[in-house]
């Protein structure tokens, strides 16, 4: 059986109340089960080089984040000079509850805009199937050649986003069709 939540307070049980279904946390009433949001979860398994007990379980750091911080599960630092490049492990391994689920990582603004680390791919995607653990190879795009950055164990080093999933189909056409824009790739719509 599908879980459901109540979009109100995120409750997952409800009341069946013949014409109505009604939230057993705050009250709120909807009118079929559909109103409330299908729940989904994240599994997560913690592998021995994560730091449970000194880093805590990866979790939102406020209400209504989109992203939950990833650590670098390192014994050591991982020193990267400009344009060098490391994996960096994350010390888990995840299975999304759905398949609709779309699992990405994003790198932290903050090391990009302060440091110029980022994930070398820009977003890494992590496949439904894939059970192995979650990694992200990182870059130092400093334009200073003398700007090392030192990612030590247990830094927050990126994010995981969980988004929805939309299954299309890929239908081959013979053209596709003509629109204002047609071609008009990089700048072509102007500065201002």
């Amino acid at each position: 059986m599908e879980k459901f939540k109540c979009r109100i307070c995120g409750h997952t049980e409800w009341k069946d109340n013949y014409w109505h279904y009604e939230c057993k946390n705050c009250s709120v009433f909807f009118k079929n089960i559909k109103q409330f949001s299908l729940y989904r979860e994240l599994h997560i398994e913690y592998l021995e080089n994560y730091n449970i007990l000194e880093w805590g379980d990866i979790h939102y750091k406020h209400e209504n984040d989109s992203g939950a911080d990833l650590r670098a599960a390192i014994k050591n630092p991982v020193t990267l000079v400009p344009y060098s490049k490391a994996f960096i492990p994350f010390g888990i391994k995840i299975q999304p509850s759905h398949t609709d689920m779309d699992v990405k990582i994003y790198p932290r603004s903050g090391l990009a805009s302060k440091h110029g680390i980022t994930l070398l791919n820009s977003v890494g995607v992590i496949d439904n199937h894939y059970t192995g653990e979650i990694m992200g190879m990182f870059i130092n795009l400093s334009n200073n050649l003398f700007s090392s950055y030192t990612i030590m164990p247990g830094e927050r080093v990126a994010q995981l986003i969980v988004e929805k999933r939309l299954d299309v189909d890929l239908i081959q056409v013979e053209k596709v069709k003509e629109t204002d824009r047609n071609d008009g790739g990089f700048g072509s719509t102007g500065k201002m």
